[in-house]
């Protein structure tokens, strides 16, 4: 960036337009389709970020002078597919009337196989919510109005967090999990929340609108219990955590929400 720019937005949707952008120099079809879908989104994006003395920030509402980062990840082969020549041949983006030269392009390639395959079985592990988060819960059947009604929940609660992440795997991965199986397990117990240290943030899409999300960020801790530990399932809860690394989590993933850290404290022998 040549000067400090101040933004009328989250830099999450910022980088969100972005690969929009990109997409539509590729197909507009294929844009509009990403747009207006109401499918699962195929990909999701981190705020923009800048490196600094103290590692890496996702910045919220400006961008300062110089070098920064933007990360998208692109959860089917197909897509990927589509888009590689327009990505790889990028030379600059367009943010706020700035032209911004691409001084570097990385491509990270991940199978949701050797993710799979490579899990072992987790008996203790933190997530740090490094960008606001929530998901989306529906009230029981028997609570319900009509039409029913969508609730916001800015929460680390395992069966939110793990439902979310089932559905997002089994709709681009070839190793499919047995959600229903293991879902049970998570919402018999299976995982326990044993602290947190978080906070909630509202993030404004656009000043005008009024149109905001409230999300929680900072560090969730969680434990196996041993009463209901099963190795099949403490497997697929380090496998879908790692994919969470790169897919995020909750709501309003393709614009820089629930980006996660995962560290895993303690393995089964």
């Amino acid at each position: 960036m040549p000067a400090p720019v101040k933004l009328v937005t989250y830099s999450g949707f910022v980088a969100r337009g972005i690969f929009y952008d990109l997409a539509r120099r590729a197909s507009p079809s294929l844009a509009k389709e990403l747009h207006e879908g109401k499918k699962i989104a195929p990909f999701s994006a981190r705020p923009i970020s800048h490196e600094g003395e103290k590692g890496v920030r996702y910045l919220k509402r400006s961008l300062p002078s110089g070098p920064f980062t933007l990360t998208i990840c692109l959860l089917d082969q197909g897509l990927w597919e589509a888009l590689f020549k327009v990505i790889t041949s990028c030379e600059s983006l367009k943010i706020v009337e700035h032209e911004c030269p691409v001084s570097s392009i990385n491509v990270q390639v991940i199978s949701y196989r050797k993710i799979a395959e490579e899990a072992k079985p987790v008996k203790k592990f933190q997530v740090r919510f490094r960008t606001p988060t929530y998901f989306r819960w529906l009230p029981p059947p028997s609570a319900r109005k009509q039409p029913p009604s969508y609730r916001f929940m800015p929460l680390p609660i395992p069966m939110s967090m793990f439902s979310n992440l089932c559905r997002l795997w089994n709709a681009f991965s070839d190793v499919e999990i047995p959600c229903e199986d293991f879902l049970e397990w998570v919402e018999g117990g299976g995982i326990a929340v044993s602290g947190v240290q978080i906070r909630t943030e509202r993030v404004y899409e656009h000043p005008t609108t009024e149109k905001w999300a409230v999300g929680f960020v900072g560090t969730a801790f969680y434990s196996l219990p041993d009463d209901t530990f099963d190795p099949k399932h403490a497997r697929l809860v380090d496998a879908l955590m790692r994919f969470a690394e790169y897919g995020n989590v909750g709501g309003n993933r393709t614009a820089g929400f629930g980006v996660v850290e995962y560290s895993p404290a303690e393995y089964s022998l």
